[in-house]
């Protein structure tokens, strides 16, 4: 099992992808480079969505999902939301 964050695959995915080839032993990486370099070059203007939520909402969402948010880095134990 390999765990990753979104946010490395948004800031550096040939390099993220390149990871998870070598650590699940997919075998050779360079045989998928010049697919995955023009599917990243397909991609390169692609920006992600922003829902901006009011701080009411974000507190009720970090109150019932503390747990995942401090798991997955969203939230530390010592930074309780706003």
């Amino acid at each position: 099992m390999i765990e990753l964050g979104y946010e490395d695959l948004v800031a550096e995915p040939f390099e993220t992808i390149r990871s998870i080839y070598e650590r699940l032993g997919l075998g050779d990486f360079e045989s998928a480079e010049a697919n995955l370099n023009k599917r990243l070059a397909n991609h390169k203007n692609y920006r992600t969505n922003s829902h901006p939520i009011d701080a009411e909402t974000e507190k009720l969402i970090l109150d019932r999902w503390r747990g995942y948010a401090e798991r997955y880095g969203y939230v530390s134990p010592a930074n309780p939301p706003a």
